[in-house]
């Protein structure tokens, strides 16, 4: 993931891309990604700007020419482009909690 980042939050929209390996020597067949917990999962093409506020979890996973799929990897993107995140929320239990004291 690349983009401006300011106390550990993304400051714009962070570009996402993803590398492999090829470890089985059976070539890669796909990647895929999700940014709604595993709910729906896209071929990973090209980079892509990731255009949501807040804490986003991106899965991504990939597939070899033999249908292999490996284990589910996740990456946490914490985006802030308007400055109210981070000073204001937590994560509680994978869901958001406003600090409202």
């Amino acid at each position: 993931m690349g983009g401006n980042q300011q106390d550990g939050y993304f400051s714009s929209y962070p570009s996402v891309s993803f590398s492999t390996e090829d470890y089985s020597g059976l070539g890669i067949k796909s990647t895929y990604y999700s940014i709604n917990q595993g709910v729906d999962w896209v071929i990973f093409r090209e980079a892509f700007i990731l255009d949501s506020e807040g804490i986003i979890t991106i899965l991504f996973r990939t597939e070899d020419n033999a249908g292999n799929l490996e284990v589910t990897n996740s990456q946490v993107a914490r985006v802030d482009t308007m400055g109210k995140w981070k000073d204001t929320t937590k994560v509680v239990n994978s869901a958001f909690a406003t600090n409202t004291n």
